[in-house]
């Protein structure tokens, strides 16, 4: 059955074809860089797949931007090797290494792309704190100030915080509207 929803990918020549294959259920769009997938991303996408190799300034360096831009959606990332023990594959919905077969892509793309937007939003939150909170191991106050990426993650989670307590005042009005 095909999904309407569009997955976003950002992959090298060699492998912009078999994603495409993998997603023949899905309308897919395949973009050859970060700069490209920046400039073509929006709010509406279900998913999100990146290569270490296409993103320039690495993953977390364009994970960031997203989440400058915020961009609340799932992302999923490609690489030759697992993630480091720093927390790194955290921030992402999904880490896949190579080499990847048809089936356990398809499942993390419709595992992510399924996330109801409050979920996205919760692992985006938990992302950022983890990021801040290695950031605040990594540099000293002094450094801090001023930092453009610790800036953007504080001002996020700020963001995000304000959201969830709309949210849940929201929730709450109309619940003491209503006799229990």
């Amino acid at each position: 059955m095909p999904h309407s929803r569009r997955v976003l990918v950002a992959a090298s020549d060699g492998q912009a074809a078999t994603y495409q294959e993998w997603l023949d259920d899905w309308s897919s769009e395949v973009v050859e860089s970060d700069a490209e997938l920046l400039s073509t991303v929006t709010p509406d996408v279900a998913a999100i797949v990146v290569e270490t190799e296409v993103a320039s300034d690495g993953v977390e360096r364009l994970f960031d931007e997203l989440v400058a831009r915020a961009v609340d959606r799932p992302v999923i990332v490609v690489g030759d090797d697992a993630p480091n023990a720093d927390g790194i594959g955290l921030r992402f919905t999904e880490y896949l290494v190579r080499p990847l077969d048809p089936e356990p892509f398809r499942e993390a793309v419709a595992t992510a792309a399924s996330m109801s937007d409050e979920a996205v939003r919760k692992q985006t939150y938990l992302s950022l704190a983890a990021s801040q909170a290695a950031l605040e191991l990594e540099l000293t106050p002094t450094e801090r100030s001023g930092h453009d990426v610790y800036d953007r993650h504080v001002e996020r989670l700020d963001q995000l915080r304000d959201r969830s307590e709309a949210a849940l005042d929201e929730l709450d009005e109309r619940l003491s509207g209503h006799p229990s």
